[in-house]
């Protein structure tokens, strides 16, 4: 890949994230588009950016780059799909239901009874653990909801409340689960809602700024320590084990040096999926071992809950898509994920790409409005539910089997937690408050 040609690639990723943050901030909007292309950016761009540094050492620079451009392809079909998405809206009034603080908190406390309870308590139960995971994202949606709220009633500074909690997510994904980069992806999640609304815009940007730096800080110290933070956390060590292993990882916390090649080579080595990507395109258009719609074909399957099929052969993750499409091998306990880019040119090529991408922009455009819209006339219910469902979408670095799998989950749980706060409303155990009703982004 010449040099033209990455300038190229970066160039449409820099233009197709200005076309979906305007429409973001000219709209009502969750920010659910920009929470995707932000993981786009890491696990695509950011690597090839690494890699085009004239003094970077890192190795397959021409793998990463062949990758970095198809998956620019897809980014640019995906903001044209978001531009797109008004085109599918019609009059869509919410029901009015008042929100609340009162309500936020029961999302929250419900998302948290369900990710530190009933998830483990739930383990290995078809169907019903899938539905108990989806409903541990209420912690995010009852965040979002109470720092909007909170918000409009007394400014940006009351917000601190609501963002405090999403700031530790990711510490505590690693200490329950092993894994940073699912609290990354929630932190990310309710940072880029609150930056739909709150003003000034110059203090976000900066905040989003120096918050991504700070990022990749932890990021290059946690890989240095992971494999002694995941031994503890999946052989059931206490929990002063387990913090231990995370205080040892932020003693070596350093700001991220972009001259130092080891600070590159550790991002590189587990943030690149350009490099996966580029493996597997290099790979299938030399052998022409297309899948023709195999893995998207799964994806519909996975609309059947395994409760009422429990002999479905399909099964979550990536499996061993990855080593399919790239030939790579990889150790017991990695987890790889096969992301859109790999999948979508796996089954037809490019023009797959294209056109999974651009529905992708569109359905997310569809659901984040219609999210917003709820928000904004203090439909809490619809508001949640609408959001958990764009929630799912946000697996940029999964397959298409758990986008639809979490996306079916997430509605069914949604709708048990509405269905328990309405009735809890009805005795008069949830107080509203008529004068949050219709909030609007300012």
């Amino acid at each position: 890949m010449t040099e033209h040609s990455f300038a190229f690639a970066l160039a449409l990723f820099v233009l197709s994230t200005a076309v979906v943050i305007l429409q973001t901030w000219n709209r009502a909007s969750c920010g659910l588009g920009c929470s995707y292309l932000f993981q786009l950016w890491m696990l695509y761009a950011a690597g090839a950016c690494l890699h085009a540094l004239p003094w970077s050492e890192l190795p397959n620079s021409d793998t990463v780059f062949t990758g970095f451009l198809v998956s620019a392809y897809g980014t640019a079909a995906f903001g044209a799909g978001w531009c797109f998405g008004p085109a599918l809206r019609r009059n869509f009034q919410p029901q009015g239901i008042h929100s609340s603080p009162n309500v936020a908190l029961w999302y929250v406390s419900c998302g948290m009874i369900s990710f530190f309870v009933l998830q483990p308590l739930l383990k290995g139960v078809p169907s019903i653990n899938s539905v108990a995971i989806a409903a541990g994202q209420l912690m995010l949606a009852g965040l979002c909801l109470g720092a909007f709220l909170a918000y409009k009633r007394n400014g940006w500074r009351s917000i601190c409340r609501w963002l405090a909690p999403a700031l530790v997510l990711p510490l505590v994904t690693v200490l329950k689960q092993g894994f940073l980069g699912y609290g990354v992806i929630a932190l990310s999640a309710v940072t880029l809602f609150c930056a739909t609304f709150v003003r000034p815009r110059w203090i976000v940007v900066a905040a989003l700024l120096i918050g991504g730096y700070c990022g990749l800080s932890v990021f290059v110290a946690y890989m240095q320590t992971r494999n002694e933070i995941r031994a503890a956390v999946w052989t059931g060590a206490d929990l002063r084990t387990r913090l231990s292993g995370v205080s040892l990882a932020l003693s070596r916390v350093k700001p991220f040096d972009f001259f130092d090649q080891n600070d590159l080579l550790i991002f590189d080595g587990r943030m690149d999926q350009s490099y996966l990507a580029g493996l597997a395109v290099d790979r299938l258009s030399s052998t022409g071992e297309y899948v023709h719609g195999e893995t998207l074909t799964v994806a519909a399957v996975a609309l059947i809950p395994r409760i009422f099929w429990p002999g479905k052969p399909f099964t979550g993750g990536s499996g061993n898509l990855v080593s399919r499409f790239t030939g790579l091998t990889f150790s017991s306990g990695t987890s790889v994920g096969i992301g859109p880019v790999m999948e979508l040119y796996a089954n037809y090529g490019i023009v797959c790409v294209l056109t999974g991408f651009f529905v992708l922009g569109l359905l997310l455009s569809y659901i984040d409005h219609h999210a917003a819209v709820c928000l904004q006339g203090g439909d809490s219910h619809r508001f949640v539910l609408w959001f958990l469902v764009g929630i799912s979408f946000l697996q940029a670095s999964g397959s298409f089997v758990e986008v639809i799998s979490t996306g079916g989950a997430s509605i069914v749980a949604a709708q048990l937690v509405n269905a328990l706060l309405s009735a809890r409303t009805r005795i008069g155990v949830v107080k509203t408050q008529p004068d949050a009703q219709r909030v609007q982004i300012a």
